[in-house]
């Protein structure tokens, strides 16, 4: 296996320890804690590593679908603005720090 992708399984496995230990002192949103990983270190490493790969349309299906998430966590009052915020941004650059720089 690569080593992008075994960095991209040890960051989502880092992400969830994490999300497990910050929800036993404050409620963060763990399904944008997902998607942030999947943006972060998913779609930027395929893009990055996988050549003749076009990312735009995978980033903006993605970016609609962490949208819709994060709106919904927001509409059914299960978590804050900063809660779903901070779950996402957390996420996205753990996994891409993870991800990133493997050549």
């Amino acid at each position: 296996m690569p080593g992008w992708f075994l960095m991209m399984l040890a960051a989502s496995v880092a992400i969830m320890i994490f999300a497990i230990i910050i929800t036993l002192k404050w409620k963060i949103s763990a399904h944008m804690f997902g998607i942030g990983g999947l943006i972060g270190g998913g779609a930027m490493s395929i893009s990055y590593f996988v050549e003749r790969s076009n990312p735009y349309y995978m980033f903006m299906g993605l970016f609609i679908i962490a949208g819709l998430v994060g709106t919904s966590r927001l509409i059914l009052r299960r978590h804050t603005l900063s809660q779903v915020i901070a779950g996402f941004f957390y996420s996205v650059s753990w996994s891409r720090s993870r991800s990133y720089g493997l050549e």
